[in-house]
């Protein structure tokens, strides 16, 4: 026997506020890392090197996920709107 999936329109919205949250946190680090690493940017030696090349590392990984929290965004906003649309359709 198969049951209904219920998903209530509220828990969607609160869904991309808090992938929004999310994605704001990381653009914040993001900020925070940049900032760090043109800092240091002055440093020589290989201890410089491989804290650069992390940190550098650290940076595609965010920007990775920003990029996957956006998609997010997407695919949550345009499933609220279709609940949103099936709702007053009811």
């Amino acid at each position: 026997m198969f049951g209904r999936i219920l998903v209530e329109v509220a828990d969607l919205i609160a869904a991309e506020q808090e992938v929004n949250k999310l994605k704001a946190l990381i653009q914040s680090n993001q900020l925070h890392v940049t900032t760090v690493r043109d800092s240091i940017s002055d440093w020589r030696g290989n201890s410089a090197d491989e804290l650069g090349k992390q940190m550098n590392d650290f940076l595609r990984d965010l920007d990775r996920w920003v990029q996957q929290f956006e998609s997010m965004q997407l695919e949550l906003a345009h499933y609220t709107l279709k609940m949103k649309q099936a709702d007053e359709q009811l």
